[in-house]
């Protein structure tokens, strides 16, 4: 996923250092996203190598992004704020859902969807609050949301017979 890439024409980023920057961060943060989802999910075993590979992954993103965003940009609102719903979406998921098969209401779903596909949302925030388009950030986060829902559809519907398999 390269949102950057998605994002770039939306919200040009004609500072070249900047745009590297921020290509680059796409590129740290989001196999770290990858990888933690392929543990919850359970697709993986967690091996320490591998969650520390990530953890380092992650960290150098986020020192990056402190270069572009200082402590008390509103950007880091937003980075808080998508990284809570991928937090409580991840617990309301293994809570009600992992090793069994259980019913969904729309609403548990959508939570859970676009929550676990939340932090996707911090690279074109970012590049929306560099190209001084605050206004913009609730399309991007509500497209993105539907984005989630029918990528997670798409994985349940193919996932499904393993599913229900393995429980």
């Amino acid at each position: 996923n390269n949102f950057f890439k998605f994002f770039i024409d939306i919200f040009p980023i004609n500072n070249t250092e900047e745009k590297c920057l921020l290509e680059s961060i796409n590129n740290y943060y989001y196999p770290t996203i990858r990888i933690i989802d392929a543990i919850v999910d359970r697709k993986i075993y967690p091996k320490f190598n591998l969650l520390y590979f990530s953890f380092i992954l992650r960290e150098n993103a986020i020192r990056k992004l402190h270069t572009l965003f200082p402590d008390d940009s509103i950007f880091w609102d937003y980075y808080d704020k998508y990284q809570n719903e991928c937090i409580n979406a991840t617990l309301l998921e293994s809570k009600k859902h992992f090793g069994s098969i259980t019913e969904y209401s729309l609403t548990e779903f959508n939570s859970i969807s676009k929550g676990k596909s939340a932090l996707a949302k911090f690279i074109p925030t970012g590049m929306a609050l560099l190209n001084n388009n605050i206004s913009h950030i609730s399309s991007i986060e509500e497209s993105l949301d539907y984005f989630a829902f029918a990528l997670q559809m798409r994985d349940d519907i193919k996932d499904w017979k393993e599913d229900f398999l393995q429980k």
